[in-house]
């Protein structure tokens, strides 16, 4: 599990460090081995932690448990949503789509985000960033989804959701140390002809011209190991359809919190 996902839990008497993970549950208690102190922990996931909720699914989506914060953040209760499958949480197939894409593909990779909406009980449409983790226990597949909730005014949500990406001309990116895309947003459509979830799990090189691949493949290797920032001032990027844009892309790499190289983000924009 990477680090930038999970919480630190230390004994307040020793300091010693107890658990660093996840708690679904409002509450743990857990023995100090170094001082012998019971030591009391609400979980990252409380309901009084309204910015983040946890869905465990198996490998089908089927919900198999959640935090407590959900029933603060989408109105359901544990019962509600346990045993139900993860699209019920999406006002449209498009969202869920999204979704099981991403879930089939998680398996190989250190995580995935995605950004999309998910449906309150009350029928409010609820912006979330979600980060997908797949572990794996007696032998079967599980997948643990991290929910953000994206505080935004009344007008913000209709400015996002009419937002029109065909028409967006910037691309972010975030990709691991072997160019595997993790993450993109939804001018990903603009620049390459695909939904964010299409892309995600793919090789960056994919979609480069065959003269670029050779000369951009280990020109991102060495940069990579330097561990700086870096500006691609043209490639063409290749367009589902056949067509190429001339673009541009900074990148900046991205820790997570124990200091390892994660991957890098890139920002691109076309050429006029």
């Amino acid at each position: 599990m990477d680090s930038y996902l999970l919480d630190e839990y230390r004994c307040d008497g020793c300091g010693k460090l107890i658990i660093k993970g996840i708690l679904l549950k409002s509450y743990e208690e857990f023995k100090c081995g170094r001082c012998g102190k019971m030591v009391h922990f609400n979980g990252m996931a409380n309901e009084d932690k309204s910015d983040r909720y946890l869905l465990l699914t198996d490998g089908s989506g089927v919900i198999i448990n959640a935090s407590p914060s959900i029933k603060n953040i989408l109105g359901f209760s544990l019962n509600e949503v346990v045993g139900k499958n993860i699209s019920a949480l999406y006002p449209t197939e498009k969202e869920a789509s999204a979704d099981k894409i991403l879930s089939s593909k998680i398996e190989h990779f250190k995580y995935f985000r995605l950004d999309t909406i998910h449906k309150a009980k009350d029928n409010a449409y609820i912006p979330v960033i979600i980060y997908f983790k797949f572990f794996q226990k007696n032998g079967e597949g599980y997948i643990l989804r991290f929910a953000d909730k994206i505080v935004m005014s009344d007008e913000s949500l209709e400015a996002y959701n009419e937002f029109d990406y065909q028409n967006h001309c910037d691309l972010i990116i975030e990709q691991d140390l072997h160019g595997n895309v993790l993450y993109a947003d939804g001018g990903v459509e603009k620049f390459y002809g695909y939904r964010p979830e299409e892309i995600v799990g793919r090789n960056v090189l994919e979609f480069c011209t065959k003269e670029e691949v050779g000369w951009r493949g280990n020109n991102l290797k060495a940069l990579f190991h330097k561990r700086q920032s870096y500006r691609i001032p043209y490639f063409r990027a290749k367009h589902k359809n056949g067509n190429f844009l001339d673009c541009e892309c900074t990148a900046s790499p991205f820790y997570d919190d124990l200091g390892e190289l994660v991957g890098y983000k890139q920002i691109c924009w076309m050429k006029h």
